[in-house]
């Protein structure tokens, strides 16, 4: 199983449920309750195969920010743990 299947796998952060697009290839987090309207965006070996994860947020007025790129290294186990607690970072710092 790929890191993208393994953080879809992974289950929410919180309130914030993972969407993987096929179109696309992105994974995107939204909070289905919430009033602020923010996605967040982190896909590993996005444009790169250098294990490379942008992460980046879009707001409900369409403004679109970069907010990290981290390198997901280690055991699958490790990685996913690496990409969770950045997503969880993110959404503590966009909310």
């Amino acid at each position: 199983m790929n890191i993208a299947q393994r953080i879809i796998n992974s289950g929410p952060i919180g309130s914030w449920e993972s969407h993987y697009c096929n179109m696309s290839g992105t994974i995107s987090w939204t909070e289905e309750d919430s009033t602020t309207a923010i996605t967040i965006y982190g896909t590993p070996d996005w444009e790169n195969e250098r294990g490379e994860t942008p992460i980046a947020s879009l707001n409900m007025f369409g403004k679109y920010s970069d907010v990290d790129v981290i390198t997901l290294k280690g055991t699958p186990n490790e990685q996913l743990s690496m990409y969770r607690k950045a997503i969880l970072q993110t959404i503590k710092n966009v909310i």
